[in-house]
């Protein structure tokens, strides 16, 4: 316990022993020539993260509603709104306890109210709907991502793809910590902290998932992994990895947005196949960056070549090499998601959801409860909903595969 709380108090007062290889001083990490002109990592230097994350918060609001919002009702992207049913003190405590109740507990319940069970079947689907976001609330964020993710791709390639740094890694470590920053990997250092702050932030008012805990982390972990190498001076494989990160995001926001423009009675269109195109690509461009060529180019070089290069391991060594183990671990996370999706379309003919999202397809299956077929002679008068239940007309299924998993979102940035 002393070790833990020795090594928390170390990495809290910047301890040299704790943060820098043997033999580095702070002085030597931050000295910026005689005439100050040379650029190196100063704890101020954060402040520009700060401003950005509230420049992406701001320019999502005004994204979303200028442009966003247009786009989305020039492609009759639906902005239904689910509303809760009619109040029903049994029934809620029924619904706290199960939001899906087998069909024993059904029939016990149309009796203690004394309505049909298909009355309270349908209770329970709109139960479930109510506050759940309209196809408009996700295609503008989805819209918002792909465009960021894709601004940041194409930023990391204008930084990079001349550097070295990508064909020989140990060009990373090359006269680090002491070396000059560049300034041009300064900015995309900024720019990425202050969009991850930003995720971080609207992760709380966000469409809510069920990863929630897992994405919060991946986005702790990068902020932590990111800021600890800027500190340090170790930007270059920072943002490498930063990059990688980038690849397969906008393919999937693409996917999704492609589901969410789609109409009801639109069938087996070229939209829907070219959707699931880019999703397959998405899914191979994920498999690739972050379960190939992450582990096994990028968190060799932090494990191995970074050692090789500065000396023997030291604690910080051991916190950016844990920190990239957590980020792998959400890579197999989200890579066996995105495995039982792709299972269930390859068995099913089309997507059984995501068990990672709340089901987002429930109120496109009016006649389908529990297993079994609803008459739809049965008398449902005994339901004073505050809603018209849809009927299949009118809820649109989305069987698109990007619309059965979520990553943010994913991934990324995932």
């Amino acid at each position: 316990m002393s070790f833990v709380m020795d090594n928390v108090v170390q990495l809290l007062t910047m301890d040299e022993r704790f943060w820098l290889s043997p033999g580095m001083t702070w002085e030597r990490v931050r000295d910026r020539g005689p005439n100050g002109d040379v650029l190196k990592p100063v704890p101020r230097d954060f402040i520009w993260v700060l401003v950005l994350a509230g420049f992406f918060i701001l320019g999502r609001k005004f994204f979303e509603r200028f442009i966003a919002y247009p786009l989305g009702r020039h492609f009759c992207v639906k902005n239904k709104v689910h509303r809760r049913p009619a109040d029903n003190d049994v029934l809620e405590e029924a619904f706290s306890k199960g939001r899906r109740p087998s069909e024993t507990v059904v029939l016990g319940l149309a009796k203690s109210v004394d309505w049909t069970e298909r009355a309270v079947q349908r209770w329970f689907r709109q139960r479930r709907l109510a506050g759940m976001p309209s196809n408009m609330i996700k295609f503008k964020e989805g819209l918002w991502r792909l465009f960021c993710y894709t601004g940041m791709l194409v930023f990391g390639s204008i930084v990079l793809l001349n550097k070295g740094y990508w064909s020989d890694t140990l060009l990373c470590w090359e006269g680090l910590p002491e070396r000059a920053m560049e300034v041009d990997l300064f900015w995309y250092y900024m720019v990425e902290l202050g969009f991850y702050a930003s995720l971080c932030i609207s992760q709380f008012y966000d469409i809510q998932r069920k990863d929630f805990w897992e994405m919060l982390a991946h986005h702790v972990a990068t902020m932590c992994l990111l800021s600890f190498s800027f500190i340090t001076n170790y930007l270059p494989l920072g943002a490498l990895i930063m990059y990688i990160h980038d690849w397969a995001d906008p393919l999937l926001e693409f996917a999704k947005l492609l589901g969410y423009t789609r109409q009801p009675g639109d069938g087996r269109t070229v939209k829907q196949w070219f959707g699931e195109a880019v999703f397959v690509l998405f899914m191979l461009t994920f498999w690739y960056s972050r379960l190939y060529v992450f582990p096994t180019r990028f968190v060799r070089s932090a494990y191995y070549e970074m050692v090789l290069v500065l000396g023997e391991s030291w604690p910080m060594h051991k916190v950016l090499v844990s920190l990239l183990g957590v980020l792998c671990c959400l890579h197999v996370f989200w890579s066996y998601h995105i495995m039982r999706v792709l299972i269930c379309s390859i068995i099913a003919g089309k997507v059984q959801g995501d068990s990672r999202s709340d089901d987002e397809s429930e109120e496109h299956k009016p006649h389908q409860e529990n297993g079994h077929r609803l008459s739809s002679s049965s008398n449902t008068n005994h339901l004073p909903s505050r809603t018209n239940e849809s009927s299949p007309a009118n809820g649109y299924h989305d069987s698109s595969p990007a619309n059965g998993y979520y990553a943010s979102t994913s991934t990324n940035h995932q």
